[in-house]
């Protein structure tokens, strides 16, 4: 599949994890530590056990970025994207960031670099959780 070939560029997932972690996921996590160099790039962040309230420690790194790339691609090859769950506003991000990410559906995926915020957000909440849980 052609968008899977495309994760082939690193610079891409770096960049989409320097634009998550200065810009997209602190207003649900915390950063407790963070590396940002050419060959090693990775953060550890809090956050609450959303099942719990216990506060858990999480690690960001190439590996979550892309099963969050991953996933987004799986969900924009679904016949029915254009219905997740219209009433849930977690749901209408990630169908938001998704179109953002992509112009032409998932083949086509990061064609343009189109992501911005938001979208990076999503994409390590779906590397980490599996699901866009908070909006």
């Amino acid at each position: 599949m052609e968008t899977l070939e495309k994760l082939e560029d690193k610079e891409l997932l770096k960049n989409l994890f320097v634009t998550a972690i200065e810009g997209g996921i602190d207003y649900w996590s915390r950063l407790t530590a963070y590396k940002h160099s050419i060959d090693d790039w990775f953060a550890t962040i809090e956050t609450d056990d959303i099942s719990s309230d216990d506060l858990i420690l999480l690690r960001v790194d190439e590996s979550t970025i892309l099963k969050g790339i991953k996933l987004f691609a799986k969900e924009l090859e679904r016949d029915d994207v254009q219905d997740w769950n219209e009433e849930s506003e977690h749901a209408q991000m990630a169908r938001y960031s998704a179109a953002l990410i992509s112009s032409n559906g998932a083949v086509n995926l990061f064609d343009d670099y189109g992501y911005d915020v938001i979208g990076a957000d999503c994409i390590v909440q779906m590397g980490l959780f599996g699901e866009v849980i908070y909006g």
